[in-house]
């Protein structure tokens, strides 16, 4: 999609910059939790047999 020469520069920026927005908020999610597994030693919850948690 941004190969096409249908969008403009603006358009791409902004797309780059949600992608970007949203792998920094990934970081800092998974930082946090993390943080928080490290501190509190939480348990790994991954569900029973059936997938439901």
């Amino acid at each position: 999609m941004l190969q096409s020469e249908d969008i403009g520069n603006k358009e791409k920026d902004l797309i780059y910059d949600l992608i970007l927005n949203n792998a920094n908020a990934t970081l800092a999610i998974r930082d946090l939790c993390e943080r928080r597994f490290d501190k509190y030693k939480c348990e790994i919850i991954t569900g029973d047999k059936n997938g439901s948690y």
